[in-house]
C-alpha cells in the first residue's frame, strides 16, 4: 500500500510554490499599463540569479543548461528595456515567467526534499525582503 504524503511536506510545497508564483506574478504586474515601474522584475530576475539557479546548477541533471537558457533570456530581456522596446520587453518577459513555471519550477521542486524546500523558501524570502530594503536598487549586470 502507498502510503499518502503527509499533509506538512505537502503544505510545504504548496508555501514553496506559492513563493515561486508571487515573485512571477508580481514580475508580470510590473509590465500592465499603469505599472510603477520596473522594480518588481528587477527583483524576480536578481532573486533567480541570486538564490534558484545555483540550486538548480547542483539539483539537476540538466541544471546548467537550464540555467544558462534562463540567463540568456535574462539578457534579451535587459537589452529589451535598456533599448527602450516596451513590447518585445512585454513579450520576452512573459515567455520566460511561463518557461520557468512549466519546466524549472517544477523539476526543481521535485529534487528538493524537505529540508532544502524550506531551506529555499526562507532564502526565496530573505532575498526578496533584502533586494526590497535595500537604500539603492541594484539591477543586473548584462554580461555577454
Amino acid at each position: 500500500m502507498v502510503q499518502p504524503e503527509e499533509p506538512d511536506a505537502i503544505d510545504r510545497d504548496l508555501d514553496l510554490g506559492r513563493l515561486l508564483d508571487a515573485l512571477a506574478d508580481g514580475a508580470l504586474r510590473a509590465i500592465v499599463p499603469g505599472a510603477s515601474g520596473d522594480e518588481p522584475v528587477l527583483r524576480y530576475l536578481d532573486v533567480e540569479e541570486r538564490v534558484l539557479f545555483d540550486r538548480v546548477d547542483r539539483l539537476l541533471s540538466d541544471g546548467p543548461d537550464l540555467t544558462a537558457a534562463a540567463r540568456r533570456r535574462h539578457r534579451h530581456l535587459l537589452g529589451a528595456r535598456r533599448d527602450g522596446e516596451d513590447d518585445r520587453w512585454h513579450d520576452l518577459l512573459r515567455e520566460h515567467v511561463d518557461t520557468q513555471r512549466r519546466v524549472l519550477y517544477p523539476k526543481l521542486l521535485r529534487a528538493l526534499d524537505e529540508r532544502g524546500r524550506t531551506e529555499l523558501a526562507g532564502a526565496l524570502e530573505e532575498a526578496r525582503l533584502s533586494r526590497e530594503e535595500a537604500d539603492v536598487p541594484t539591477s543586473l549586470p548584462l554580461e555577454p
